[in-house]
């Protein structure tokens, strides 16, 4: 009788399943930079929130509910309050770009986890990264000049020189970096407007990029972990005449 590691391979091999598309890797990539972003730029000691909008999901509720899944979100906030909170950072991102000349060796092997309803998993498979680099469009919302300021020193002192954080993604540790693009297109690289609105608020906008890659496993190399070969013996070098 088949065990349920033989089982799932054997599906995974015939293309029952797909192990390339259990998570989506993207909404993890974009997610850890919210996160490190949130981590890095702050006013008057003030953390700044980043998000971005109609994200699908309730990551930025349980943001602001500070994680606390026993409180309805209209209990302290609204999504009024979450739009236009001051200061605040929309994450719009834009372009994906596959590095194809940069692709690792086809022919290595690595583990990951496929999980099902009950258990998880940890097989190996032949696989290659695929390099890519993700670019964002970030708009910052502040009160005033002064914070301004403040928000392009740390923008300037920071984002400029590279910034890594890790993602989990099939088991795997991923390292990602980001930051501000060095080079410049006809548009500026930052965009402040200071004109005075009906809510008073202050902008800045900037373009930053995100550097990781994509792990894609072959199907049809995958075998269980448990498949190992033990008790190698290495002869004696003395027995083979040398």
């Amino acid at each position: 009788m088949e065990s349920n590691a033989t089982n799932i391979v054997n599906k995974i091999r015939k293309g029952e399943l797909d192990c390339n598309n259990q998570e989506l890797f993207f909404s993890i990539l974009i997610k850890g930079l919210l996160l490190k972003l949130d981590d890095d730029i702050s006013i008057r000691s003030i953390a700044v929130p980043h998000f971005i909008l109609h994200t699908g999901d309730d990551t930025m509720y349980l943001k602001v509910k500070g994680q606390n899944q026993s409180i309805e979100p209209l209990e302290i906030s609204n999504e009024d309050y979450i739009y236009n909170i001051i200061p605040r950072c929309i994450v719009n991102p834009s372009n994906i770009d596959l590095i194809t000349d940069q692709l690792t060796n086809p022919y290595t092997r690595g583990n990951f986890q496929y999980q099902t309803e009950n258990n998880i998993y940890t097989l190996s498979a032949e696989f290659r990264r695929i390099p890519l680099k993700l670019s964002c469009e970030i708009k910052y919302y502040v009160d005033s000049y002064k914070d301004m300021l403040e928000l392009i020193q740390q923008i300037m002192s920071k984002l400029v020189f590279v910034r890594t954080y890790n993602i989990t993604y099939m088991g795997q540790i991923i390292k990602c970096s980001y930051k501000i693009p060095e080079s410049f297109s006809s548009e500026h690289l930052m965009e402040l407007d200071g004109s005075t609105t009906d809510d008073k608020s202050k902008t800045l906008a900037l373009s930053l990029e995100i550097e990781s890659n994509f792990p894609v496993f072959e199907p049809r190399t995958v075998v269980s972990t448990d498949n190992y070969i033990s008790n190698i013996k290495t002869p004696n070098i003395n027995t083979l005449g040398l």
